[in-house]
Parts: C-alpha cells; structure tokens; sequence
C-alpha cells in the first residue's frame, strides 16, 4: 500500500539566482506552520515519479520554473487535476505577459499608457503598415517591443527614429506583434526620477524608485510616503491586478514632466526578487521580504480551502 505525504506548499524554481528568494518564501511559510519543499531542475523527475504514483501532494504550488521549462509545466498541470492551487498557472501568466493585449485592456479601463502603434506579426504582414506622418506623434526618438518576448529587455529598441528601424526590429522575432511606442520622460526634482518599479503580492502593493537607464533600486523613505503621487500608484496597481488576474507581478510607472501617470511596461510576470544585499541592481532586501511575508500569509489562505489530494 502507496503512503501519501501530503505538504502545504510547493515551491518550484530553476533559476540559481531565485535560490534567495525562494528560501526567504519558505521561511515565512513555515514560520506559519506550513510545510514546505522546494523543486529544482536535479530534483524535479523525482518529485514527478512520487506525484503519479501518489506518493505526495501539495496544496499549493509557487511556479517559478514553467514559463520557461515545459517539464514544470507536467508537474504544474499534474498537481492542477489533483487540486493543488497554482500560483502564477501557466495560461495566466501568457495572457497577462502579452502587451499588447494588455495595452488594449488598460486603455479600455481608463490607465494612462504612451502613444501606441500595434503592428501584427513580420511573418503574416511583412509590410509595415504605418507612415512617416503616424510616426509623427510618437516623437524621436520613440520604442520598439515584442508583445510576447520579454525577459532583460530582450527584443527592445529605446532608440529608433525611422520605419528602417521598425522593419529590421519586426524581423527579429517575426512571429510576435510589436508595439511602436513614443518614449516616456518622467520628471525630475531634486535629482530623483519618477519613474517606479511597482510590485503586487497578494493584495499587498509597494514601491521602489527604479531608474531605467542603470536598473537600480532605491527603498521609498518613510519622509517621501506621503507624495500625493504615491497613492495613485497604489489605485493603478491595484486596477491593472484586476485586470491581469496574477497573484504576484510587477509593473513600471513614470510620472511626466506635466505630472501625468502613465504605466510605461505593463505586467512583469516573472518578477525577479534578487536581493539587493547580493546583487547591486537587486531588489531591496526589505521589500522581497516584505512580499515574502504576504506571499506566505496568502499560501496559508489558500491552504485552509484546499481539498485536493486525492489519486486520480
């Protein structure tokens, strides 16, 4: 007779820099109570084999690993038929990843975004469908991105000025949509840009001035958290949650020199949470463990309404 372990929460990764991160995860579960083990690339057959032939169960599942390893993904979907809650599932997190269709939902839902064009795939209209005079708006230089390639900017263009540029860009992933958009300058005050890296946990918002040219953090002080910009950040996370259906993300907004909102890159769904202790542009530490804690606290909700478990 097959004995069933069952745990509370799974957490699946096969990045070696998420290793901090999932660690500090575990730690804020288990503080709760919650058991807990974690599922690396070596280990994954393994656990795998276990789960088919019913030998252990989890609750939940924090899926680090699927977007870009499809052998997490069988054991994703695996736990899913058996009851076990996902956190971000795999179908979720390609909806929410594309931007374009993410710039036409937050349009549709009053956010403000930069000047967009949406151009379809190169390999079904290689010919690009805009002219010099619908470049016109969007200023120079303006913005070239994939809609579904994403991950350190792959794929981005901060400096084209032409339709050459548009073109050549289309190209190079020609299978994808592209957005051509005008290039946001945030403002500035005394010598602090207001652009933002925003995260949401769970319900849970926070903050960080971000900088897009060097990619580094810098904790929201106590004296600043009382900017009247702050609490629409907080309003803007909070609709564009609504709308991606993700549990955990991250976004980047900018305020204008005319002190305009505007959510600059949209749903960041595989957030990276390398610690700013170890990593100079990392996230500060403070912030990952604060979204560590309400990650945990939310694990244990989800914990409380799982019946799952069962072999099939």
């Amino acid at each position: 007779m097959t004995v069933s372990t069952r745990y509370d929460l799974a957490l699946a990764f096969d990045w070696e820099y998420d290793r901090d991160f999932i660690e500090l995860l575990a730690s804020e579960a288990e503080n709760l109570g919650l058991r807990s083990f974690t599922i690396d690339p070596d280990s994954l057959e393994t656990f795998f084999y276990r789960l088919k032939g019913g030998e252990f169960f989890a609750k939940v599942l924090v899926d680090r690993a699927s977007d870009t390893d499809p052998r997490f993904f069988d054991l994703q979907r695996e736990l899913q038929s058996r009851g076990c809650r996902i956190i971000d599932p795999l179908a979720a997190l390609h909806w929410a990843s594309d931007k374009a269709t993410m710039h036409l939902e937050f349009i549709q839902k009053g956010l403000n975004t930069p000047y967009t064009h949406i151009l379809p795939p190169f390999s079904q209209k290689p010919h690009c469908q805009l002219d010099e005079t619908q470049l016109t708006p969007l200023g120079e230089p303006f913005v070239i991105k994939p809609a579904n390639t994403t991950g350190g900017g792959q794929g981005v263009i901060l400096s084209a000025v032409s339709l050459d540029d548009v073109n050549r860009a289309r190209s190079q992933y020609p299978n994808d949509k592209y957005l051509i958009q005008e290039r946001v300058r945030a403002k500035t005050n005394e010598g602090r840009l207001f652009w933002f890296r925003v995260f949401y946990a769970a319900g849970l918002t926070l903050f960080c001035w971000w900088n897009p040219e060097t990619h580094l953090y810098r904790q929201i002080l106590s004296s600043e958290s009382n900017r009247d910009e702050f609490s629409s950040l907080i309003r803007n996370m909070e609709q564009i949650a609504r709308i991606c259906g993700l549990t955990f993300f991250s976004s980047e907004m900018a305020i204008t020199e005319n002190d305009r909102l505007v959510v600059v890159d949209y749903v960041n769904e595989i957030c990276d949470m390398r610690l700013q202790s170890h990593h100079r542009d990392g996230v500060p530490d403070l912030v990952v463990e604060a979204i560590c804690k309400r990650l945990a606290h939310h694990c244990l909700d989800l914990c409380e309404t799982c019946d799952g478990g069962h072999p099939l």
